[in-house]
């Protein structure tokens, strides 16, 4: 495991590599253009999705300027382990739900902050489940989908399409059913 952790404009190679040491592949990759708010101009981007085959884990994230790293979340379900509540203080974003081996968090966390730590401490005091909650959809926007978006209900169509876009395994886990193309 790399110790390094990542800030908004570190090299997307450094952090791909990152993923692949963590045991992340890559399953979606997706080119897109969003327009530069400072100047106007149309910056060419790119939109990934890598998943950990064994722990479930979805993570997010698109490029700035094409070879830097911009945002990106990570999205689990895991189950704490009852005996140590210290898992608690590497949640963020989330909630609890029931889920068929207990009560579970339903995570969703920004992937550049201390990304292989917190994956460290989370394996610490719990589990991560590959299969996942049948009521918990990430969001697969990227900001080029956020800036030609007139109402923010499009993001659900939007992530809805892309995950048709993924192999069915992947389909199965996050969305606990049998998505149809």
């Amino acid at each position: 495991m790399t110790n390094v952790d990542f800030g908004i404009f570190d090299k997307l190679d450094s952090y791909q590599i990152l993923l692949k040491e963590e045991g992340f592949q890559e399953i979606l990759n997706l080119d897109f253009t969003r327009t530069n708010l400072d100047d106007g101009t149309q910056m060419n981007e790119k939109f990934f999705v890598y998943y950990h085959f064994t722990d479930g884990i979805l993570l997010t994230f698109e490029t700035h300027g094409g070879s830097y790293l911009n945002g990106g979340y990570f999205y689990y379900n895991f189950l704490p382990n009852k005996d140590n509540r210290k898992y608690e203080r590497y949640l963020s974003s989330g909630r609890y739900a029931n889920g068929k081996k207990g009560l579970v968090w339903i995570g969703c966390h920004e992937c550049r902050e201390d990304f292989p730590k917190r994956l460290d401490h989370l394996r610490q005091y719990g589990t991560f489940l590959k299969e996942w909650s049948d009521s918990f959809y990430p969001s697969l926007v990227h900001s080029g989908d956020r800036q030609e978006a007139k109402h923010f209900t499009q993001f659900e169509e939007v992530t809805a399409q892309r995950i048709l876009l993924l192999s069915l395994e992947v389909q199965k886990s996050i969305t606990g059913r049998d998505v149809l193309n």
